[in-house]
């Protein structure tokens, strides 16, 4: 429970007993406002109070909210976003300009769609010559590689960067806002997100803020077994760029530790250490970590339905 305390409203009279009505503030999230309709009894009674609203009893409705400062940390990476969201939507307008004013030079301009004809020969002998140059490409991959690395990097970057700037414009965070934004409202929601927001209690520790992402229930079988496949998958993608990919695993290593370790530590404890190994060492991330934990927790289950269904399908005869 991370906000034990409980509130008591009391409403007073001249001639007759003073009413009190109580709230559990664990019901209550910070810079949260709710409507709250609180059961009322007599200073004299012992009998606890609700917020049912039940009409055997006189009700007070209240507004309630429960201030509470940002983290130090949270509060500056909300102030510097807002000044860069502030500058890119001031760039973003100014560009849009820019683009309306060039889109409109065609038609200012009508020798300019003249530049379309030697686009046009330019575009079919790129097209008829890439048979050829696929070709050489290939027969030059071994000695181009280190080369084609650099290039793919350069354009793995461009696109990073394009990407980033695409969606820190206001269009772009509306779009990615759908996705995130009940990913967010469902952690911070959770005790783990109110001590990493504000300041209230220790802060989280990194095992339980991948408690508050991942799926943690035992029942949720199918999105476990999701999120395994996919940090297996994340941790082997490093064969795709040998020796380079190597690197990768120095920063995915911890990262998958910690996501085993918060899903499966009740049931394989030492889990954890064997997917920081195989994932930090060479040659070794092929080994699914993650998926072991989930066959070790649900295979026993799995089995032992597939025994029921063989049984209810047995045919005994009868004498």
């Amino acid at each position: 429970m991370l906000y034990p305390a409980v509130a008591t409203f009391r409403v007073t009279f001249d001639d007759s007993d003073d009413l009190i009505g109580q709230f559990q503030l664990d019901q209550l999230l910070v810079n949260e406002t709710r409507w709250i309709i609180l059961n009322l009894r007599p200073t004299s009674s012992s009998d606890e109070v609700i917020a049912t609203g039940s009409s055997s009893s006189p009700t007070l409705r209240v507004k309630i909210r429960m201030e509470g400062p940002y983290r130090i940390e949270i509060a500056a990476l909300l102030k510097t976003s807002e000044a860069y969201f502030s500058n890119i939507d001031k760039l973003s307008g100014s560009s849009q300009h820019i683009v309306q004013s060039m889109a409109s030079l065609p038609a200012k301009f009508p020798s300019a769609k003249y530049l379309l004809v030697p686009a046009i020969p330019m575009a079919a002998f790129v097209v008829v010559a890439s048979p050829v140059l696929l070709g050489l490409l290939a027969l030059g991959l071994p000695f181009l590689f280190p080369l084609i690395v650099v290039l793919l990097g350069a354009v793995g970057g461009a696109v990073a960067l394009g990407a980033g700037l695409y969606f820190s414009t206001k269009n772009g965070r509306n779009k990615i806002g759908m996705v995130v934004a009940p990913l967010i409202t469902t952690v911070i929601r959770t005790s783990t997100g109110q001590r990493l927001m504000y300041e209230t209690g220790d802060r989280p520790s990194p095992k339980s803020l991948f408690e508050a992402v991942l799926p943690t229930n035992d029942n949720d079988m199918a999105s476990r077994l999701l999120v395994c496949l996919t940090i297996d998958m994340i941790g082997s993608s490093s064969y795709l760029l040998p020796i380079v990919g190597e690197a990768f695993d120095l920063s995915w290593a911890p990262i998958q530790a910690l996501a085993v370790s918060a899903m499966f530590d009740h049931v394989m404890p030492s889990l954890k250490y064997i997917a920081f190994v195989e994932e930090i060492l060479p040659f070794t991330d092929i080994i699914p970590s993650a998926t072991m934990g989930w066959i070790r927790q649900y295979s026993p289950l799995l089995l032992d339905k597939a025994q029921e269904i063989v049984h209810d399908l047995t045919l005994v005869p009868q004498k």
